[in-house]
């Protein structure tokens, strides 16, 4: 165990951010609670980081709880390092749960504490509760760091002040863990998973009820209102989030079965032991709470029924934005279609007006070519040699060009097979003392390969 604990705190250093510590820890401070025999109510109390070492000092029969926050959106605890150590240590928690608290783990674990005493670690997306039974005072030290949630330290707080006289059982805080956690899951999936998944049933025009189906059949109302794709894609998104949420809390619903497992066998096991002298009433409030266990566990059953049959309307839901993202994307392709006929014919008209113009080009050109040539003052028509000397310049002047112009023009628009057909062509004859060797060897610039048979000496 000294090997897994050294471990664990250097997990601590390794994954936990913690604040700097401000000037004597002033500013700062912290929930606390305290539960004295007789167990009837809860002491709250705030303390400040300096306190917070001596509030686990030993004492007999006492149950006491820390309530260390963490920042929103970060892995930073809103305490020192030296005063979490400090507190951690005094609590007596075995450092092998150092390990679950920096790294997030979900799940029950316990290991053994001190003396012949039991560490319990819970682990919940809301917040991490971790604490120790010292069986030679009879004191429980917990720790509850929170994760998440605006309510949730709030939450278990009502919890424990309703069963503060079992608070000195030490399996107790099993028992209100498993409670607060059915409460605040049962709380968030009627406050955001059910009514978003009603909101966008509603929008699409899907619906699960029979009698509402019915009724929209008969009022002639299927399909909703008319909606874009961003609105589809918006609400296929909430939907992942939505199968995300209720598979994690199907993941605790689990985890609450197991603890509500575990507590039956623990308290089974101490009802069948005899009671000591200084029971001071334990066997009766173990008893309390096994007769509460088979409760939870058919409410704990009944919302995992009710999980189920929420993840089972998102994933049709999901089938449902799928079905509808496709038609719009069907329903797009076909505009984009469309225009991209009406496009085509568009070019077709061009086409053809441009036909329509060359060919009245050609119908004129002759015409206006003779006309122009006649013109010209190379031509004398009323003179006996029609034809001057001069015109020879004008004809050493336009044939050279006009083929220049075509030359130029082919070479523009055959750019690479003039360079494949100038790089097939274009030899390099080897120059210098080499030169007559390479042409024995074959041809210039070229080494010619003898081919090698199976017994060639080379």
């Amino acid at each position: 165990m000294d090997g897994l604990e050294a471990l664990a705190w250097s997990s601590l250093d390794e994954f936990q951010e913690f604040c700097d510590q401000r000037a004597g820890g002033a500013g700062r401070s912290y929930d606390a609670l305290r539960v004295r025999e007789p167990a009837a109510a809860v002491d709250k109390a705030r303390l400040d980081e300096e306190q917070l070492g001596g509030f686990f000092a030993p004492a007999r029969r006492e149950f006491r709880l820390v309530h260390i926050k963490r920042q929103a959106h970060s892995n930073v605890l809103d305490i020192g390092r030296a005063s979490f150590t400090r507190v951690f240590r005094a609590s007596g928690c075995s450092p092998c749960a150092l390990d679950l608290i920096a790294q997030d783990y979900d799940g029950f674990h316990h290991f053994a504490g001190p003396g012949a005493g039991c560490c319990y670690y819970i682990g919940t997306a809301w917040y991490a509760l971790v604490w120790t039974f010292r069986p030679d005072d009879g004191s429980t030290n917990a720790v509850f760091i929170h994760r998440r949630g605006d309510r949730t330290y709030q939450g278990f707080v009502r919890i424990l002040d309703t069963y503060a006289r079992y608070l000195l059982t030490p399996e107790s805080l099993i028992f209100v863990s498993v409670l607060h956690q059915i409460r605040l899951s049962d709380l968030e999936t009627a406050e955001r998973e059910a009514i978003t998944i009603r909101q966008i049933e509603n929008a699409t025009g899907y619906r699960w009820n029979p009698e509402r189906s019915a009724a929209a059949a008969v009022s002639g109302s299927w399909g909703g209102p008319q909606f874009q794709i961003a609105d589809v894609a918006h609400w296929s998104q909430k939907v992942g989030e939505i199968l995300g949420h209720v598979s994690n809390k199907i993941r605790h619903q689990n985890l609450a079965l197991s603890l509500l497992a575990h507590l039956a066998r623990e308290f089974a096991a101490r009802l069948e032991r005899p009671a000591d002298d200084d029971d001071d009433g334990q066997t009766g409030r173990v008893e309390d709470l096994c007769e509460a266990i088979p409760v939870l566990e058919r409410k704990v059953r009944a919302y995992e029924g009710y999980l189920l049959f929420l993840q089972d309307r998102s994933r049709n839901l999901s089938s449902v934005l799928f079905a509808i993202l496709t038609h719009k994307d069907a329903v797009a392709g076909m505009q984009l279609a469309q225009t991209s006929h009406e496009l085509a014919e568009t070019a077709r008209r061009d086409t053809s007006s441009m036909k329509t113009l060359a060919v009245m080009t050609m119908a004129f050109l002759p015409g206006t070519f003779f006309a122009t040539l006649f013109a010209l003052p190379f031509f004398k028509w009323e003179q006996p040699a029609v034809v001057q000397d001069s015109f020879r310049v004008y004809l050493a002047f336009t044939v050279p060009s006009t083929a220049v112009i075509f030359l130029v023009w082919l070479a523009v628009t055959n750019r690479s097979l003039l360079t494949r057909w100038l790089g097939r062509n274009c030899v390099r004859e080897p120059v210098g003392p080499h030169a007559q060797d390479a042409a024995c060897r074959g041809d210039a610039g070229k080494e010619r390969v003898e081919p090698r048979g199976r017994y060639s000496l080379a």
